[in-house]
């Protein structure tokens, strides 16, 4: 995130103190937290748009009918 962006979510959670919704009784505390939460939401909606990709080790996985024997 840039420093303009961070800067924006701070003054949302400022915005967020003095509307009375807040998450803790400490400023500094739900600044944090505020942003942390927002920043999750940004990544995870920027994140949805990639689609699934699986890079994990290994290779295809049989099913388990194929292991099966013939009786």
């Amino acid at each position: 995130m840039t420093a303009e962006e961070i800067q924006a979510l701070q003054q949302e959670a400022m915005d967020a103190w003095q509307s009375g919704n807040r998450l803790s009784k400490n400023l500094t505390i739900h600044r944090e937290r505020y942003v942390a939460r927002k920043r999750a939401e940004l990544e995870a909606a920027e994140n949805k748009n990639k689609g699934s990709q699986d890079f994990r080790k290994g290779g295809m996985v049989l099913s388990t009918v194929d292991n099966r024997k013939i009786k």
